[in-house]
């Protein structure tokens, strides 16, 4: 599975799910559960996503790779940030809900979801 965190560096909400996001990703990991989280930046300038970037454990598509971002914001639906989709291997959607389900169960305990 794929996980897409949507979000901007000044956004209030992002700075606060981020590393709740950090700590469940880590947790996951430890249990060895297979999975990614990709950062779909929308930050208005590169030094503003490489500082953010710097402190996340997990990929990001690249500042500079706009077009792909966009199509992922479009495909996703995304109508505000930060979102958190999970998407199964296929590319399918398992929810859109990731930011919910990360609040829900901070610890993994009823991972996967959806």
């Amino acid at each position: 599975k794929q996980w897409y965190q949507l979000r901007v560096r000044g956004c209030s909400p992002c700075r606060l799910f981020t590393p709740k996001l950090t700590k469940t990703y880590q947790e996951l990991k430890t249990k060895g559960q297979e999975f990614e989280v990709v950062f779909v930046s929308s930050d208005g300038d590169e030094s503003s996503f490489n500082e953010y970037y710097g402190k996340m454990p997990w990929c990001a598509l690249p500042f500079s790779d706009t077009e792909r971002g966009d199509m992922l914001r479009e495909k996703f639906e995304v109508r505000g940030i930060p979102a958190l989709v999970i998407v199964n291997n296929k590319g399918e959607i398992v929810t859109t809900e990731g930011r919910k389900m990360i609040s829900n169960d901070p610890n993994g305990l009823y991972y996967p979801w959806g």
